[in-house]
């Protein structure tokens, strides 16, 4: 035997250990058919799968596209389109997408979609790829498409995003307090210094205008820890926006 014959005779070894394992997972539960099998499939991965025909309309479809879509089983599905499930304009855009995909036979993969939940009303998240199916001349006749739902993974990036612009803002904040607090300071520190030269000579100044100069040393002292005192709270603020990161 030639090697083009060891290689056919393997090829249909194979294809009749491959029917007969087909055969015995349809027999062990309870399917009558590769349809059946493919259906079984489905159902059991957490990803939406489904199937449509050319016009949009669902033919088959697995339990986490009926919850998605607001119905109790995904026989509820068939025979409909996105239109009888989700808002106008969600289902519109839904429609066009497909129907650019089974017009250029082109696949859209990874493409990130979302959508009015119909029970909760909030905005919900797929990434999404979706193929056109083509028969045996190569003609479009339907649309796969697999959802795996990001909610939970966009929430998170855009909780992070606004937290990055809130510290953004509040470090701007901060360089602007830190500006003015510069310019304050300097105010009452000069006064300070200026009066305690002034005080260094008491010995020419009478008892009145030295009570004065040191009244102005307290009064200056007093706004210097007024000022102290707010720009600690500013930090300390600061420091707390910077551990909830």
């Amino acid at each position: 035997m030639n090697n083009k014959s060891k290689r056919v005779s393997a090829e249909k070894q194979s294809n009749a250990l491959n029917n007969h394992l087909i055969e015995r997972v349809l027999k062990n539960y309870g399917a009558s058919s590769k349809n059946d099998l493919f259906r079984l499939v489905i159902e059991h991965l957490p990803d939406q799968i489904y199937l449509k025909d050319p016009t949009g309309h669902f033919i088959m479809c697995n339990t986490p596209v009926a919850v998605n879509a607001g119905c109790a089983m995904p026989e509820e599905m068939i025979g409909k389109t996105d239109f009888d499930f989700y808002p106008a304009s969600d289902a519109e855009r839904f429609h066009e997408d497909e129907h650019e995909i089974m017009r250029s036979s082109n696949a859209l993969v990874n493409q990130e979609e979302h959508f009015t939940d119909k029970n909760t009303k909030e905005i919900r998240w797929n990434l999404t790829t979706k193929v056109p199916i083509k028969n045996e001349v190569d003609k479009v006749i339907g649309l796969l498409g697999i959802n795996r739902d990001i909610t939970q993974i966009k929430k998170a990036l855009l909780e992070r995003e606004n937290t990055m612009k809130d510290l953004l803002q509040r470090n701007k904040d901060l360089e602007q307090v830190a500006y003015v607090v510069s310019h304050n300071l300097r105010v009452p520190v000069a006064n300070i210094l200026g009066l305690l030269e002034i005080a260094s000579h008491a010995g020419t100044i009478d008892a009145e205008d030295l009570k004065t100069v040191f009244k102005s040393i307290s009064k200056s002292a007093k706004k210097l820890d007024a000022i102290i005192h707010d720009l600690n709270h500013i930090l300390e603020t600061t420091t707390t926006v910077d551990a909830s990161l």
